[in-house]
């Protein structure tokens, strides 16, 4: 049959047209240079068992052919209904190169991708994965069956699996791009099933019923399955088989936030070796890495291995952690994309170190470190990132001079400042933090600052931008300080006094905390722990601040239901009111919490927190669903203006014994101690080896000149005793 009575038999729809151009091929192929049909040749039952060969050579490098000459065929679908684009070719010799490939299938349509593979059961042979852009192209493949290269050997054409398949869109997109690793990983189960037959059957009649079984299900389903279960889980899934270990990768890689404080890691202790097989995994693609657990081996070695396997990571978090020499140097060098770093008691970290990373993260903007003894603050020079929240909590070593310069840098930028616990800073510290980071919004000078000088703080008024002040347990608070925040910083808006002004001499007056009430926009105030909050306190709050939110009292021994009353009563914006630890407080301030949310218009809802105080109980919900009575104490008995330390630190004139029975019997414990046993020589030999007793004499006899040499007498018995109830 000439080219052109090809070209108009396209329209012929008989049912033994295929045969018919089968016969036609084999008459050409011989040679008679007629078709079959015109000779009178009978038609064979079996065409296909012709020499596939010679008959496959001919169609591949025939140029009487091209691609629209050939007839299209129906596209045909794997067992889960997906229409096959990838095609596997098996038996490709190994001299076989991607262009070859090219050459051979890319007449039967547009190819998409060609991805060539060396065996891995036979290093002489190759594999194929050829994806075509229409699954009409690939039917015509399948029809064909089977081809040679140049050099005569055969090539077999299969159905690649659902699974290589291209993933099409319910908006009609195809997702072309696959991944190569979890490919190459796959190709074992097709080359096995091609093991059992030299030239496979394609499946070419109807569809069957799909298999019941869970492997059964596509891709997404298994996805979505496999998100109900653990990491754990995720990680025993590898080993069901190829197809769930790509699927388990595909897990892993939509992975971008790994926290190990969360509850599936609190079980375990984490190990250096543990983590570098989660990250194998994952790291490629996370930006976020929490490794502040206290429960856990990490060695010197695991901020290399963080480093190695997550170059896109963004935030990282690490506690307790031994650092290796230029580990830090690493991570920066490896980790350019850093936005938050933190650090938490990590020995032998000193201001090198860090200054070996700073200068490599440009995209900083969160630097974090506590409780770290090496740090001087020299490091914060060499900082390129833009950071805007800056927290140094528990670094004694800090200097002014050194820390001035850092911040000095940063001040275009920065704008939250922390430094708790920062016991160097001198009296003139905050004069020149001042200075270098005008622009704060958030300051946080908690605990106690020993240095720092009745008007240390006053410069802190200069910051007109400020909108959160954080002096928690802050010595230096004085009424004068306080008079000043109020004029300087109109926009402050949370404010934490909690335990300040305390010390050898109370700088902190009633009047003096009263002046806080003039802040117009204060929504957030702390008042705990003050010998000074007393009900003069909470009347002028609750005539000047209607904008209150959120009040903190707790363990305020001079606060009555006469203040409290009037807060809930006039503050409709108050949303909680911790009155924990509040002795003098009882159900007078419940039942005026009740009646004003009763009345509110603004449907705001109020949490009263008073437990350790005289409300014995809550009143329920249903009655005023607003209101929510909490009888927990969350107030720290150490913490309050009237605490005394008589536990550790009895008086003089009390006994000892019946302390310690006492602290015996509140902590839940038996204890057969005696004081007396100290003076005891049988229970603590060594100590009376010299002349003079180390704990003085507690005996009640005047004459205590013969009480050593009564117990040298019978010292040897002595010994023998106390060995056998040591061995025992």
């Amino acid at each position: 049959m000439s080219s052109s009575n090809w070209v108009r038999d396209r329209e012929d729809m008989s049912p033994d047209r295929h045969n018919r151009y089968r016969l036609d091929n084999v008459g050409l192929q011989l040679g008679l240079g007629l078709p079959l049909q015109l000779l009178g040749v009978s038609v064979m039952a079996d065409i296909p068992s012709f020499d596939g060969n010679r008959r496959s050579r001919h169609v591949v490098n025939s140029r009487n052919r091209t691609p629209q000459d050939i007839n299209p065929l129906m596209v045909q679908q794997t067992i889960d209904g997906i229409p096959i684009r990838k095609l596997y070719i098996t038996n490709i010799s190994i001299e076989v190169r991607r262009f070859e490939m090219y050459h051979i299938f890319g007449q039967f349509g547009q190819i998409m991708n060609v991805f060539l593979g060396v065996s891995k059961n036979d290093n002489s042979k190759q594999f194929a994965f050829i994806t075509f852009a229409n699954p009409q192209d690939a039917a015509q493949v399948l029809a064909r069956k089977v081809f040679c290269d140049s050099k005569g050997r055969r090539m077999y054409a299969l159905a690649a699996d659902s699974w290589h398949q291209p993933q099409e869109m319910s908006n009609g997109e195809i997702i072309w791009k696959t991944d190569r690793k979890n490919q190459a990983r796959a190709e074992e189960s097709e080359e096995e099933d091609d093991q059992t037959a030299e030239t496979p059957e394609v499946l070419e009649g109807p569809v069957e019923t799909p298999d019941e079984s869970l492997n059964g299900l596509n891709d997404d389903c298994l996805l979505h399955i496999f998100s109900f279960l653990t990491y754990k889980e995720i990680a025993g899934v590898e080993r069901v088989c190829k197809r769930w270990q790509a699927l388990s990768y595909r897990m892993w890689r939509c992975l971008h936030k790994l926290n190990f404080t969360c509850p599936p890691f609190r079980r375990m202790e984490m190990t250096t070796p543990c983590l570098e097989q989660y990250l194998r995994r994952c790291g490629d693609c996370l930006t976020l890495l929490d490794l502040s657990i206290n429960k856990h081996s990490f060695n010197e070695g695991t901020i290399i291995v963080v480093a190695k396997y997550c170059p896109n990571l963004e935030v990282l978090r690490i506690t307790n952690i031994h650092l290796a020499n230029r580990s830090l140097a690493h991570l920066g060098r490896r980790c350019p994309r850093l936005k938050e770093f933190v650090m938490d008691d990590c020995p032998k970290i000193n201001d090198t170190d860090l200054m070996s990373m700073l200068p490599k993260c440009l995209e900083l903007n969160y630097l974090e470190l506590s409780h770290v003894n090496g740090i001087t603050g020299k490091c914060l020079v060499n900082v390129q990132g833009p950071v805007t929240n800056l927290k140094l909590n528990n670094c004694p070593s800090i200097v002014t001079d050194y820390l001035v310069p850092g911040l000095e840098k940063m001040s275009k930028t920065l704008n939250s400042l922390t430094l708790s616990a920062s016991g160097n800073l001198s009296s003139g510290a905050m004069e020149k933090i001042v200075t270098a980071v005008p622009n704060l919004t958030t300051l946080s000078m908690s605990r106690c600052s020993p240095q720092l000088e009745n008007n240390s703080l006053s410069a802190i008024s200069q910051l007109t931008k400020l909108t959160d002040l954080n002096l928690f347990l802050n010595n230096a608070v004085s009424d004068s300080f306080l008079t000043a925040i109020v004029e300087g910083c109109e926009h402050l808006t949370t404010l934490n006094l909690g335990g300040s002004g305390g010390g050898c001499t109370t700088l902190l007056s009633e009047d003096g905390l009263s002046v806080v009430s003039r802040i117009r926009e204060l929504r957030d105030l702390d008042i705990s722990y003050l010998e000074v909050a007393n009900n003069v306190v909470l009347k002028s709050l609750a005539l000047r601040g209607h904008r209150l939110r959120r009040l903190l009292c707790r363990g305020c021994p001079d606060l009555t239901d006469e203040g409290s009353s009037q807060v809930v009563s006039m503050c409709n914006d108050l949303e909680l009111f911790d009155l924990s630890g509040c002795n003098n407080i009882g159900m007078e301030t419940v039942e005026a919490a009740r009646t004003s949310v009763k009345i509110r218009t603004n449907s705001v809802p109020l949490k009263l927190i008073v437990g350790g105080t005289n409300v014995e109980s809550a009143p329920p919900d249903s009655e005023v669903p607003l209101l929510t009575v909490d009888l927990a104490d969350l107030s720290e008995e150490h913490l309050r203006p009237d605490f005394i330390d008589d536990m550790f630190f009895p008086p003089t004139d009390s006994d000892s014994d019946e302390d310690l029975d006492h602290l015996c019997e509140r902590i839940g414990c038996d204890c057969d101690f005696d004081f007396d046993d100290l003076n005891d020589p049988t229970l603590f030999p060594c100590d009376f080896d010299d002349d003079s007793p180390k704990f003085g004499v507690l005996s009640d006899s005047e004459d205590t000149s013969n009480w050593f040499d009564k117990v040298d007498d019978d010292d040897e018995e002595d010994d023998e005793y106390f060995g056998d109830t040591w061995k025992n």
